[in-house]
């Protein structure tokens, strides 16, 4: 089998690769979240990335979670994960809430729904380990950034359905690159 060639990146390719990192530790840092998942596949040369980019890049707050649709029980394993994690720091609600980042490559956009919802399913796992009232619920915020792959958009292939909703609703900010050179 014939390895397809990859288009060796340019200039401009790298400029907006940084650019995009920059933009991306600006969010992170507005948002100031309280836990950071990140994808174990995808998202550790982005933090690499971040790190290389703010020395006071806070990485204690970063928690890699196992996100492939490879693994076979993933339903319940990203789930269970983030509640155990999320319960391991947070035995509960601050009185400010809890903020919740995830942060993720996007190409179609499958990893991003499906992560939204696996972490959701585990943000629900945890209130109700928790035992909270609806009300303390709701000071639990969950916010998701993707780092979009332009070679994707330059393909013509349309998004996933539930992402452009996810976009539309704002769940998930799209920080756009030429090339996710990582």
């Amino acid at each position: 089998m014939q390895k397809k060639a990859i288009k060796p990146y340019t200039q401009e390719d790298l400029e907006s690769f940084v650019s995009g990192i920059i933009e991306i530790n600006g969010i992170i840092n507005t948002t100031n979240p309280d836990i950071l998942f990140a994808p174990m596949m995808g998202t550790v040369p982005l933090i690499d990335c971040l790190n290389a980019s703010d020395p006071h890049f806070e990485n204690s707050r970063v928690y890699y979670i196992p996100a492939s649709s490879s693994l076979a029980s993933l339903n319940n394993i990203l789930p269970q994960t983030a509640a155990n994690l999320l319960f391991g720091e947070f035995h509960s609600i601050p009185e400010r809430g809890l903020k919740i980042l995830s942060l993720d490559e996007v190409v179609s956009g499958s990893s991003a729904v499906r992560i939204r919802d696996k972490i959701s399913d585990g943000i629900q796992r945890y209130t109700s380990k928790l035992s909270l009232t609806e009300e303390e619920a709701k000071r639990i915020r969950f916010y998701q950034i993707g780092l979009e792959h332009g070679m994707y958009r330059e393909s013509g292939k349309e998004w996933n359905e539930n992402l452009k909703r996810m976009i539309e609703s704002e769940k998930i900010q799209i920080v756009r690159v030429n090339r996710i050179i990582p």
